[in-house]
């Protein structure tokens, strides 16, 4: 079974003229397929590099193993340590033959020493996952910038990106944790890899809470009651355009505006969970009603979503009301405005990680308090307040407040 609804921002209103109307569309999806759900495939990357070393490996160490113990004997775990090498500790073990004084043991053996090679902890996530079926979920969790195999720092980053966006293409979802202070980490790099892997952005600054996340991720890998879910829109009006789209729930994930192959517009989602509600929102320019068209509905989209493989779909015929008076039109669905702006703080706060100069993130952060603000997102607008205090008062941003910003907003969606 698949639960799907769709929702308009507000309504349209008719026009003196052939303007178009600029519209939101909130589609909401959730897979109930019951039984145990999916095996969930987890493999978790963790930084070993010489600046791992102390206590910042012994809390990761533990945090590992506490998060291993949450699967179920029918999920499978891989975990490997990466530095100048990779050094497999478990790979793809289901749960049910994995001894955790076996793999305590082989986790307290890791020592911090050599360069930290991100390139190889992608491809061993990729070549780890890739083949199986299930719900597959890849962690990278490192305290470093990605080097080369001298130890120099890199500065292009292409070969991470596309290899992160062929793991997210491929069905796996990337997430990214920092650990410790975000000054000796690339923050922009984890959160760009998260965008293009499907995944989440996180930022662990003590044992505590890279326990947490670790478990969080686990149990949310259990979860998960469709792989892969396709959401199809077919336009029933003619000159509808599809502007932009966006996962805004359970967290927010940007997406590429899909071209239309056979008069439909597609999106393949990965990883979908069966606990909450997944959100998509559709940013759609609608050819406004004529003056003298009446009011009532007017048929806009057929929306579709498919759980590939398995014979379970879900239909909506998607109309919107077409209203007469400019006060009828300005009536807003609250829940999808809130999303349209939680898009725009989304936005703002990435524009803001990846401004080249103090006034431009200046800028940014003040229009993301402000959007902040009027969504009613009242920890993100004291994010960025914090963040714009820091920079009139000492001319520069704490990079551990910009992750911890970046954070909050991405998970504002499951509020």
């Amino acid at each position: 079974m698949l639960d799907l609804t769709t929702t308009w921002d507000r309504p349209c209103r008719n026009r003196t003229a052939p303007l178009r109307a600029e519209r939101f569309l909130r589609v909401r999806l959730r897979p109930r397929l019951g039984g145990d759900g999916l095996v969930a495939h987890v493999a978790l990357a963790l930084d070993t590099s010489g600046s791992m070393e102390g206590s910042k490996l012994q809390e990761a160490r533990q945090a590992c193993l506490a998060a291993a113990e949450l699967l179920r004997p029918q999920d499978r775990l891989s975990v490997i340590a990466f530095s100048t090498r990779v050094e497999e500790i478990v790979r793809d073990q289901p749960m049910s033959s994995v001894d955790l004084r076996d793999l305590a043991q082989r986790l307290g053996r890791l020592e911090a020493q050599g360069v930290t090679r991100t390139d190889m902890a992608l491809q061993w996530l990729d070549g780890t996952l890739r083949a199986h079926q299930g719900a597959r979920f890849a962690i990278l969790a490192t305290d470093g910038h990605p080097t080369d195999p001298r130890g120099n720092v890199l500065e292009d980053f292409d070969d991470l990106h596309s290899h992160a966006q062929r793991i997210g293409q491929s069905g796996i979802n990337l997430s990214s944790i920092g650990l410790g202070d975000a000054e000796n980490f690339n923050g922009t790099l984890l959160v760009d890899l998260v965008d293009r892997g499907r995944g989440r952005f996180l930022h662990a600054r003590s044992a505590g809470e890279l326990t947490g996340m670790l478990r969080e991720h686990f149990e949310q890998a259990q979860s998960v009651g469709a792989e892969a879910l396709v959401v199809e829109l077919t336009p029933q009006m003619p000159g509808l355009e599809l502007q932009a789209c966006c996962q805004i729930a359970p967290t927010f994930l940007p997406m590429d505006r899909p071209e239309p192959a056979e008069g439909a517009w597609r999106i393949r989602l990965n990883n979908v969970r069966g606990d909450v509600d997944t959100d998509l929102l559709f940013h759609l320019q609608l050819p406004a009603p004529g003056f003298a068209e009446p009011s009532g509905i007017r048929r806009v989209l057929t929306v579709v979503g498919t759980v590939p493989g398995r014979s379970i779909q879900a239909r909506v015929e998607t109309s919107i009301e077409n209203v007469a008076s400019l006060t009828e039109e300005q009536k807003l669905n609250k829940d999808v405005h809130d999303a349209r702006v939680l898009w725009d703080v989304n936005v703002f706060q990435d524009a803001a990680l990846h401004a080249r100069t103090l006034t431009e993130t200046g800028d940014y952060l003040q229009l993301l308090r402000k959007s902040a603000i009027q969504g009613g997102y009242s920890q993100v607008a004291q994010a960025a307040q914090e963040q714009l205090d820091q920079l009139a008062a000492n001319g520069q941003i704490d990079p551990n407040a910009s992750m911890r910003t970046s954070q909050i907003v991405r998970n504002q969606g499951g509020r």
